[in-house]
């Protein structure tokens, strides 16, 4: 597994260490979760794969993942869209970061602060990566809202938390 940015409560890189070792010890680090719109705001979601090593198999947020060693923020962002969905959105707003800690399954854990991006997708061809993703939807938010409401299991943790502050964003 790569070395992913380990960090303070400022969200200031304090080092980089082993991904797996970081979700299994609870250490603090910086991740990232976009958000996909099409047009007519429907958001991308996607099916994590079952081979995921935590929360495999549940609907998520378009596209996230963590800063690893040797990376610039952006180089993640853009590194992380390339091998998940096959493009890269440039077209992006920052919606701010929040701070959470949760244990998973396995034993695994997140203590993330979380950067949340909005991006806006201008009709490429999506080439899904099988190895991450099982599959991928566009859905309308209400819709997705509702099923969350009725069927929250079927969701990772931190994409029910993240969406309440996309949402918010938007009534802005």
């Amino acid at each position: 597994m790569p070395d992913i940015a380990i960090v303070d409560k400022k969200d200031n890189i304090i080092g980089f260490m082993d991904k797996e070792k970081v979700h299994k010890e609870n250490i603090l680090h910086r991740a990232f979760s976009i958000f996909v719109f099409d047009k007519k705001m429907n958001l991308l979601i996607q099916k994590r794969s079952k081979e995921k090593y935590h929360s495999a198999g549940l609907w998520s947020n378009s596209c996230c993942s963590h800063q690893q060693k040797g990376e610039e923020l952006e180089q993640a962002i853009n590194r992380c869209m390339e091998n998940e969905l096959g493009v890269v959105i440039n077209k992006r707003i920052s919606v701010g970061k929040f701070y959470y800690n949760v244990k998973l399954e396995n034993g695994m854990n997140e203590n993330e602060i979380d950067r949340i991006y909005i991006a806006f997708y201008n009709g490429e061809k999506l080439n899904i990566n099988k190895d991450e993703i099982e599959k991928v939807e566009w859905i309308d938010v209400d819709k997705l809202t509702k099923d969350i409401e009725s069927s929250s299991e079927k969701y990772t943790y931190w994409f029910k938390y993240i969406l309440k502050e996309v949402m918010l964003w938007g009534d802005k």
